[in-house]
């Protein structure tokens, strides 16, 4: 111990190699000296109670195999135990596991034994299925675990942090993945792009923080006006664009849908600023299947870009008429 402790904060290869198997050394010193009282005082395995070292001891050392434990975990090999990624909250997870269980199973065959409930060869028989099968359902366990947090970790570099909605880097992968399957059955694949008017006059106006509830309430616009299987992503400052295969009806209904729920929305009281934006909409039909998702995006982005110039020529020229 006195070693260990002498050498807490090392971090050199080797000499940490060393101090981590001293330490590994130390505590199954202590499993030992634990498992053998505990045994010795239920009376298994023909164990006295008697401990082979005073209480005042036993503490002393229990303490200090944990000061060690917590302690080097800051360094070296057992920093796993600490750490916030997935590997760190696997080892909590699997650690306690791992320690404890043999020392159950152990103890619940010397019981089935110690009363003859079982046999010998059937305790052991049954006792070491048991811990097969529990070590199987353990690996299950973490298999689902790692997968829920490398998910969580995909999700947080796919998601726009503003809005929830999916960033431009999480657009293209599951955008592409969407169009690759419409042309694969036949359909049609839209994309329309969006890009919210009047947003830095807004800012300027109302406040960066009225212009983010803005941005927000038309990203809550957007998702609640789509499906689930089109792709929504914020993949700008004030753009925002929707994929998806183009449902039976028409090509214009995703149009026509999100300008109707504008609509509604601005129409709503206590509505405090409109809501409004600029559309552009490609479609991508049997006859144009090799047009690729930049492709589209870029023709929907060439005709939201007109048709804002179109207003805002438009908001003039009614501007300088006269009364």
């Amino acid at each position: 111990m006195a070693f260990v402790l002498r050498n807490l904060r090392v971090r050199k290869r080797a000499l940490s190699h060393l101090v981590d198997g001293v330490t590994l050394a130390v505590i199954f010193l202590m499993l030992t000296l634990t498992s053998r009282c505990i045994f010795g005082l239920i009376r298994l395995f023909g164990e006295s109670p008697q401990h082979p070292l005073s209480l005042q001891t036993y503490l002393c050392l229990s303490f200090l195999t944990w000061l060690l434990v917590n302690r080097r975990a800051e360094y070296g090999t057992f920093s796993v135990l600490i750490g916030s990624q997935i590997g760190g909250k696997t080892a909590r997870f699997a650690a306690p596991c791992a320690l404890l269980l043999p020392f159950a199973f152990a103890f619940v065959r010397t019981f089935l034994e110690h009363y003859r409930i079982l046999s010998e060869a059937s305790a052991t028989a049954a006792v070491t299925s048991s811990l097969s099968l529990l070590a199987f359902v353990l690996v299950l366990a973490l298999g689902h675990k790692t997968n829920a947090l490398e998910n969580a970790i995909r999700e947080l570099s796919l998601r726009d942090e503003l809005t929830k909605l999916y960033n431009r880097r999480g657009f293209y992968v599951l955008a592409e993945q969407a169009l690759r399957l419409a042309h694969r059955i036949g359909e049609p694949f839209f994309v329309l792009f969006i890009d919210v008017d009047d947003l830095k006059k807004t800012n300027d106006a109302l406040g960066h923080e009225v212009g983010s509830e803005l941005l927000r309430e038309t990203a809550a616009l957007i998702e609640n006006t789509f499906r689930e299987t089109d792709v929504i992503a914020r993949i700008g400052g004030d753009e925002f664009v929707v994929a998806g295969r183009v449902e039976v009806g028409g090509v214009g209904n995703p149009v026509a849908r999100l300008e109707e729920a504008v609509r509604r929305q601005n129409a709503m009281p206590g509505q405090r600023f409109p809501i409004s934006f600029s559309l552009g909409f490609a479609l991508s039909t049997e006859g144009s299947r090799s047009e690729t998702l930049e492709e589209l995006l870029h023709r929907s982005d060439a005709i939201m870009y007109e048709a804002k110039r179109t207003k805002k020529r438009l908001e003039a020229d009614a501007v300088t008429v006269p009364a």
